[in-house]
């Protein structure tokens, strides 16, 4: 019988493990066919400790795609894959995958991308109509009217279906009771401060009798929608928010609104005191120039 090199064990686990040669190279050596080598190898129950590749990691994967934000072309070129590997493992671990805007929103904010962007705009000039749209644009909420325009449209389809409504309801009280929401929105911190004016008391003499009274000297109407009362008591808006007037000789001046529409006088002071102000000099005969 011919003794082959390849039937040796030894040499056999030297050539394919200490020397770390494939099964191809082993072949081509003794020039024979690699299933004659592949043969022997798993007749010695020789194996090589292949490492886990770290695609096959679901907290690698959770970290580089879910907190570090890669895409999947750049995990497959860490990993030396391609990134079809890469979507196989997130699937099979059941980690969900970022929507196309978000991908695309992740990749054009990255330090590269601005970069790239902030070079190309070197040396342009942009003009007048294009800097004022970009002035409109960087506006910052209810300063922005585009912003204004699409919170219409927005609450417009939400108050169209009484489920969407409920839902845009629980929405927004889950997002207003985060604590993060709360440190930001409170006190001096709040966008509407007004230095604390909230927290001062009332005259006591603005009381229940007071308060029927204005609602029956307007009849019962909304002085800025014009609307009467619909199941709820008008509310009581002092004009010159002035809670204190008719307890020092001040006379009152209050009008009943809507609650909408005395939520509205509180976001625009201004405007609401000049339209109602107005709307009494024009008025006398509904004006209470009195002292109570």
């Amino acid at each position: 019988m011919v003794y082959k090199l390849y039937q040796d064990e030894a040499w056999l686990n030297e050539q394919y493990i200490d020397l770390d040669k494939s099964i191809r190279e082993i072949a081509n050596e003794l020039v024979v066919h690699p299933m004659t080598i592949r043969r022997w190898i798993a007749k010695y129950h020789i194996a090589k400790i292949q490492p886990v590749p770290l695609y096959h990691d679901k907290r690698w994967l959770e970290m580089q795609y879910a907190d570090r934000q890669l895409s999947l072309r750049e995990m497959g070129e860490l990993c030396g894959v391609c990134p079809d590997a890469i979507l196989k493992w997130l699937k099979k671990f059941g980690i969900p995958r970022r929507s196309s805007a978000d991908g695309c929103r992740i990749a054009v904010n990255k330090p590269e991308m601005r970069l790239k962007r902030s070079l190309v705009k070197i040396g342009s000039h942009l003009s007048e109509v294009t800097k004022q749209k970009l002035r409109v644009k960087n506006r910052t909420h209810w300063d922005n009217p585009l912003y204004k325009e699409s919170m219409k449209i927005k609450f417009k389809l939400v108050n169209s279906d009484p489920k969407l409504r409920e839902l845009h309801s629980q929405q927004m009280k889950l997002e207003w009771t985060k604590p993060q929401r709360k440190d930001v929105f409170r006190g001096e911190t709040h966008p509407m401060w007004k230095g604390g004016v909230s927290f001062e008391p009332y005259c006591p003499k603005f009381n229940k009798e007071l308060k029927e009274e204005i609602r029956n000297q307007y009849h019962r109407i909304c002085q800025k929608c014009y609307e009467p009362e619909n199941g709820r008591k008008l509310d009581v808006h002092h004009i010159n928010f002035d809670k204190q007037a008719g307890c020092y000789g001040k006379p009152w001046n209050l009008i009943p609104l809507h609650q909408k529409c005395h939520m509205w006088t509180n976001q625009h002071r201004f405007e609401s005191f000049h339209l109602f102000m107005n709307h009494y000099a024009t008025n006398p005969e509904i004006n209470l120039n009195n002292d109570f």
